[in-house]
């Protein structure tokens, strides 16, 4: 045997020399495919995970949307409780109705010294509505203080 092994020692080296690189190199592809699939699993449950939100989301909206929100009462009515709700009925200096020529209620609604926040909580409050729209606005500095507003503006109930 001992002759065997010294008769043939290159032959039997390269033979273990090419096994072992053979199996090294299944094993590293291994390993480097399975680190891909962890990867692409990974980043499938997190797509996952992303698309159930989303789904979360859009049945949220759709339920919200059904939900119409509509003045069911007088426009001059509506627009002094609105006034009260915002805290703003002491800076509420007119309030009156404009005639219109169709069926739809016209109301003009000034404001005096009002902060831009407030103007803007205003709006948003009236845009909420589906059957209520501002056909004109304006707003006019005050000179007294910058940081002040007149506000002037023409809502439509439909």
């Amino acid at each position: 045997m001992r002759k065997y092994y010294e008769a043939n020692k290159q032959k039997i080296l390269i033979i273990f020399i090419i096994v072992t690189s053979v199996f090294f190199l299944f094993y590293w592809t291994f390993i480097f495919f399975n680190s891909k699939k962890e990867t692409y699993l990974a980043s499938s449950d997190l797509l996952y995970t992303k698309v159930e939100k989303a789904l979360g989301l859009k049945q949220v909206l759709e339920q919200s949307n059904n939900t119409v929100n509509e003045v069911k009462i007088g426009l001059l009515g509506f627009s002094q409780e609105l006034a009260n709700k915002k805290g703003v009925s002491d800076k509420l200096v007119t309030l009156r109705p404009l005639k219109s020529d169709q069926d739809f209620e016209h109301v003009n609604i000034r404001l005096e010294s009002m902060y831009y926040t407030e103007v803007i909580n205003v709006i948003a409050e009236f845009e909420r509505y589906n059957n209520l729209w501002i056909k004109a606005i304006s707003l006019t500095p005050r000179y007294d203080d910058k940081k002040l507003v007149d506000i002037n503006m023409e809502v439509v109930k439909f």
